[in-house]
């Protein structure tokens, strides 16, 4: 198969091979160096051509429902936390539920408050700050225990913003009478995410990144990138090249924004595609065009997933007709490569669904949410992709 864009492919393969080993700290100091990184790059091409030919072949994926949402959820945020999925609210629905993937069963978790109008919100897990005392319970901690975090509003559609989080203990222990209580608070810093500065978020994404998990990178309308120290809640301001490179009929709205390291990001919206590094030493972003999918220019509020090599795009809007498809995209991280599946197989609508992948059950399985039907009501609906 070939192999487009080869530069960013190397660069990105060494830029992995340095961070997760340390091994070539001094990039070709000598020719054995060199040897290495082209034997290493020749075992990462056939690792990823089986990955590609015996676990993401499309056309064999299967379609499972599972048992239904408690109640309807279009555009809800959802997070992996071990066993569980953790699905929070959706439009005009305050709702936040936990999931369990063995049991096959629902928990109320909590409810946003009164005040929170969701519409197309962002909610993130934030990273554990380990110290000494928890590293030995770490495992038992990070499958059980998370903070998350909340974010929308919109001054250009109206919209009130939130900014709240969430210190959630899993609804699926033992509880004791007067223990945790899984609620949405605001900062004690009181912040909210875009509000001074009339951002909008609707439809925004983001990600979690940098050296120490501690950088909230969020992509947005019109065409910008943001970073937020999630020590202090603020955003950074002295960062450059926050401009995204995307044409002018591109607005960076209900699109897919999704972390490769914590510097790289791969950022799909329209039929634009970008490979995103950030130094986080200078601040300053580089950006690379990646290659096109022609027939994805017109799509919006779909669902999207990130497992290995792979993003996966389900379904969505077909803004130039104003009708849900049912049309499957696979992008190949490796191979800067697009696929389309022209597919009956999804038993759904998939108008503002979501998806979230679990990437540590085998074999992988992807589960997708909620969305809108055809007449503009929200579904119940839950479907696991394997």
């Amino acid at each position: 198969m070939p192999i487009r864009n080869g530069k960013i492919l190397f660069r990105f393969i060494f830029k992995i091979l340095r961070e997760k080993t340390g091994f070539f700290f001094v990039p070709f100091k000598s020719k054995y160096s060199i040897i290495i990184i082209i034997i290493l790059f020749y075992l990462l091409l056939q690792l990823t051509s089986m990955i590609n030919e015996h676990f993401f072949e499309l056309d064999s994926l299967a379609f499972e429902m599972e048992p239904p949402l408690p109640s309807p959820l279009a555009a809800t945020q959802c997070v992996a936390l071990g066993d569980e999925i953790l699905i929070c609210g959706g439009f005009d629905n305050k709702n936040c539920y936990s999931y369990h993937c063995i049991k096959k069963e629902y928990k109320w978790v909590c409810s946003y408050p009164n005040e929170v109008n969701l519409k197309a919100h962002i909610v993130v897990k934030l990273a554990p700050k380990m110290s000494a005392r928890t590293v030995s319970r770490k495992t038992t901690e990070t499958t059980t225990m998370a903070t998350l975090l909340s974010f929308g509003g919109s001054y250009r559609h109206h919209l009130s913003y939130h900014t709240l989080v969430m210190k959630y203990h899993s609804v699926w222990k033992k509880r004791t009478k007067g223990g945790h209580k899984n609620e949405w608070v605001s900062l004690r810093s009181r912040d909210v995410f875009g509000k001074k500065q009339q951002m909008d978020l609707l439809g925004a994404r983001a990600w979690l990144g940098g050296a120490n998990e501690d950088l909230l990178f969020v992509t947005r309308h019109p065409n910008n990138i943001d970073v937020i120290d999630i020590n202090t809640f603020r955003y950074i301001d002295s960062i450059k090249h926050t401009r995204l490179p995307v044409s002018t009929e591109n607005k960076v709205c209900f699109h897919c924004f999704v972390g490769l390291t914590c510097h790289q990001f791969i950022l799909i919206s329209d039929n634009e595609s970008l490979l995103i590094e950030f130094d986080e030493i200078n601040r300053i972003f580089f950006y690379h065009m990646l290659a096109q999918c022609p027939s994805f220019t017109s799509y919006l509020v779909y669902a999207y997933a990130y497992l290995s090599d792979y993003i996966f795009i389900f379904g969505g809007n077909d803004q130039n007709y104003n009708q849900t498809n049912d049309v499957i995209f696979s992008y190949s991280i490796s191979l800067d490569l697009w696929k389309e599946y022209s597919t009956s197989q999804i038993p759904f609508f998939t108008r503002a669904c979501a998806a979230v992948a679990l990437t540590h059950t085998r074999p992988f399985s992807i589960h997708i949410f909620g969305g809108k039907d055809h007449i503009n009501h929200s579904q119940n609906i839950h479907c696991n992709c394997r």
